[in-house]
């Protein structure tokens, strides 16, 4: 019944819809409705029990109503703030439009010149306070950032108390930010002075649990820490802890080795040691590719960076013991430092597995494992966006191969080691020349033997061969070819020295005329040493035979090597392939001369070569294919610039030299006939008479013995090449036979024609040049004789293709009596004086 009566009571809140939140006194409005009408006397409990439950009923209905008018005012809210931001845009136009406006007015005003000075105030006005308004937000800025650095040492200092390292990188970062904040003022000095203390500080607490870590390959404290470091800008200091332990290993196994080379009588060679302490250091290598990824990220360019570090820490250094190797083993050095050499190519293509992995993985982007510490965020931003440039170049390369997917290139920071490996071998790769030509001489030096004048010739050129051959292979292992213009200089040299001075000198033949007239039908009479002085011609003339060959041989596979040498160095894209290739081709040893060389170079099919048998196969070049072995017998072919022109010609000037001495050889007793020739007494003999002292009249002449001897033994000539027609030696280089001629090839037999003629020729040449010039006297008689017998010498070497022009000229001077030759042109000429100083007529 209460509450009935109490709900029929009508409340001042009801009647005016009066709410709580509108009293401005609720206390007093209670009381007031307590007091109700007034004249009620306030002990009487059942009037108040009324009243209460009247109160109980005004305030239930007030908050409902309270809470009717809250859910319509969140409606009314709900629906207006999507139109908040077209009601902002809409403002900010009408600001730029009140803007321009007001620049239009400004300008007009000042161009008519009339300002309405309540205007002009008010615009000044505005720009007033929107100044003031910039600068008390700069100094709420400034104060904000004061009122941090005022607290920066305190609480970093309690960070690094309490072990928070993370909290203080963090905060020192945010410290650094507001650096900007004080620039250009004398705030800016002393901040950046607490800065530096600050990271100092930090970098000392941290230092030791950091060595601590990557001594014990915590890879995640390492990862955390190296994230604090890289707050406070000190990844360059993390670096060096960091490689300064992980190579600590190895330097250390650098430095307690014990050389040969260093005077160490129990050390081991260096290249022995050279190639354990790579496997030791590649294995450092392998190891820390998952570290490196883990921690860092750059993983190439801090691998690389750690192994820059380890060979720049090395004591002494790789250059200092380099030089020490080529001082202990002198002129033998080359082949230690090709040792040497290789060994760190086959270090060099393991690191870059391990790098072509790592690059490969950091293409994937794994996610960061749980647990991980995130990069700072600008590391994060430019792993964000490295990922995405990754993952389209990817997705590109993948849809165009259908089948793989090729990773970009990697940063050139990751190959940053390369020169720390290889540039300590670039100083004795660029001195190649020297060290293969001191190699060489040592080699040659050393196996030269004391034998007879051919056999030793024979076996200097067949080492000179093979170590040419050898000496291809070292060009190529040493320098990649790119030495191959000293190369050939100093296989020239060899070869030069080699055939200089090789050509025995023989002996002159001493032959008597026969004294009774039975002997004339002996033909050449050679003695003992004639014939091993003609079996030495033929072996050297062989042995030239073979040198040309081996030569021919060496050039093509030369030529083979260095087309294979231009490609690489060239490559597809212009630039050379290869860690050390990269050097090299950045050396003095890519020279102009290079170049032409490789110009010259021309990739035909290989032309059949001489039989080289004498001097042994080529052998076999590793890395090179195998030359083809041919049978057929045929002459280099010259259509190709020649790579060791100088040996050539060397060769050429020895062979020429060789069928000199073998002519020489052959013509010996007939020489010496010729030089017995003019001290016959028969040329100043009067015409014979009778023993009454007239004249007996003559009617023909003979051939002096002298002069039948001699067209005998030219006669028998082709008996004794039938003997040797087999020897195709006689057949090499004809091109050289000293008093050769161009028609001599007409002959039906080539070698034994050209030989034949050029012997007749070279007799002739003695005979008219040197042994005719010699006779002191010429009586009638005589220049009748020497008439005949020129003539009949004639005929015999026209039997073998000759014209002896020579001979034609002594004998039509001769015949002629002293008027005539003194009407002659000139006196006959100098043979005109020389006859009539003979004969008496001057």
């Amino acid at each position: 019944m209460t509450s009935q009566t109490a709900l029929a009571i009508p409340t001042p809140a009801l009647r005016t819809g009066l709410l709580l939140d509108d009293v401005d006194d609720v206390a007093g409005w209670i009381n007031s409705v307590l007091d109700g009408d007034g004249g009620n006397d306030g002990n009487d409990l059942g009037l108040l029990d009324a009243r209460v439950g009247q109160l109980v009923s005004s305030v239930q209905v007030a908050s409902h109503d309270t809470s009717a008018q809250l859910e319509q005012t969140i409606d009314h809210v709900s629906r207006a703030v999507p139109r908040l931001t077209y009601d902002l845009q809409f403002m900010r136009d009408s600001a730029l439009a009140l803007q321009a406006a007001l620049h239009a007015l400004q300008s007009s005003a000042g161009t008519s010149g009339t300002v309405d000075p309540t205007t002009a105030a008010a615009l000044d006005r505005l720009d007033f306070l929107h100044n003031v308004k910039g600068r008390m937000e700069s100094v709420r800025d400034v104060l904000r950032e004061a009122e941090s650095w005022s607290t920066l040492e305190s609480e970093v200092v309690s960070l690094l108390a309490e072990s928070a390292y993370d909290r203080a990188a963090e905060r020192l970062a945010d410290a650094r930010k507001s650096m900007l904040v004080f620039q250009n003022t004398p705030e800016h000095e002393s901040r950046r002075v607490l800065m530096v203390s600050l990271q100092n500080q930090l970098e000392a607490a941290l230092s030791a649990a950091l060595v601590a870590a990557i001594n014990a390959t915590d890879v995640a404290a390492c990862k955390r820490y190296y994230s604090i470091f890289a707050h406070i800008q000190r990844e360059a200091e993390f670096r060096n802890y960091y490689n300064g332990a992980r190579r600590e290993h190895v330097v250390a196994l650098w430095k307690d080795a014990r050389i040969l080379e260093e005077s160490e009588a129990d050390g081991a060679r260096f290249a022995e040691f050279w190639s354990k302490f790579l496997q030791e250091f590649l294995a450092l290598i392998t190891a820390e590719r998952a570290s490196c990824a883990a921690i860092f990220p750059d993983p190439q360019a801090s691998l690389s960076a750690l192994i820059q570090s380890t060979f720049d820490a090395l004591s002494p250094s790789l250059s200092q013991r380099l030089g020490g190797v080529v001082e202990y083993h002198g002129p033998r050095a080359l082949q230690e430092l090709i040792v040497l050499f290789k060994a760190a190519e086959e270090f060099a293509l393991g690191t870059e597995r391990v790098m072509e992995k790592l690059h490969f993985a950091s293409v994937l982007s794994p996610p960061t494992p749980a647990g991980a510490l995130a990069p700072s965020p600008g590391e994060e931003g430019l792993k964000r966006r490295h990922s995405k440039r990754h993952s389209m170049s990817m997705r590109l390369s993948a849809s165009a191969s259908g089948r793989s997917i090729s990773a970009p290139a990697p940063p050139p920071a990751a190959s940053a080691w390369v020169p720390a490996v290889f540039e300590p071998f670039m100083s004795f790769q660029a001195d190649y020349a020297t060290l293969e030509a001191r190699f060489l001489d040592a080699t040659l030096r050393a196996s030269d033997t004391e034998v007879d004048e051919a056999r030793r010739l024979r076996e200097r050129l067949l080492d000179v061969f093979n170590a040419a051959e050898d000496a291809l292979g070292r060009c190529l292992a040493f320098t990649h070819g790119l030495g191959a213009p000293g190369l050939l200089r100093a296989l020239e040299t060899q070869l030069k020295e080699c055939l200089d001075g090789s050509v025995p000198t023989p002996r002159p033949s001493t032959v008597a005329l026969p004294a009774a007239a039975d002997d004339l039908a002996l033909q050449i009479d050679y003695n003992d040493t004639d014939w091993r002085a003609f079996q030495l011609a033929l072996h050297l003339l062989e042995t030239c035979q073979n040198a040309s060959g081996r030569l021919a041989a060496l050039e093509g596979r030369m030529r083979t090597a260095l087309s294979q040498v231009a490609q690489t160095l060239r490559g597809r894209d212009g630039q050379p392939s290869g860690a050390a290739m990269q050097l090299l081709h950045a050396s003095a040893l890519n020279s102009l001369e290079l170049h032409n060389l490789l110009d010259a170079v021309t990739v035909e099919p290989t032309a059949a070569v001489p039989n080289t048998a004498g001097l042994g196969p080529p052998p076999h070049t590793p890395g090179l294919p195998s030359s083809p072995s041919f049978t057929k017998k045929t002459l280099p072919s010259t259509a190709q610039a020649k790579l060791l022109p100088a040996a050539h010609a060397a060769l050429a000037v020895f062979t020429r030299e060789v069928q000199s001495f073998l002519q020489r050889t052959i013509l010996a007793p007939l020489l010496a006939l010729v030089a017995t020739y003019p001290s016959q007494s028969v040329w100043t003999q009067p015409a014979p008479s009778s023993t009454s002292g007239l004249a007996v009249p003559t009617f023909g002449l003979s051939p002096s013995r002298p002069m039948q001897r001699l067209a005998d033994g030219l006669l028998s000539l082709p008996q004794l090449f039938e003997v040797y027609a087999a020897d195709d030696a006689l057949g090499f280089s004809l091109e050289t036979l000293p008093h050769g001629a161009p028609e001599d090839a007409e002959v039906d037999d080539d070698a034994t024609g050209a030989w034949l003629a050029s012997l007749m020729r070279a007799l002739l040449a003695q005979l008219a040049g040197g042994a005719l010039p010699t006779l002191r006297g010429l009586s009638a008689h005589g220049a009748k004789q020497l008439v005949y017998d020129l003539e009949y010498l004639g005929t015999v070497v026209r039997t073998f293709g000759v014209e002896g022009e020579e001979l034609e000229k002594w004998r039509e001077v001769l015949e002629m009596d002293e008027a005539t030759l003194r009407a002659a042109d000139d006196g006959g000429g100098e043979l005109g004086r020389l006859v009539r100083r003979m004969r008496g007529w001057i």
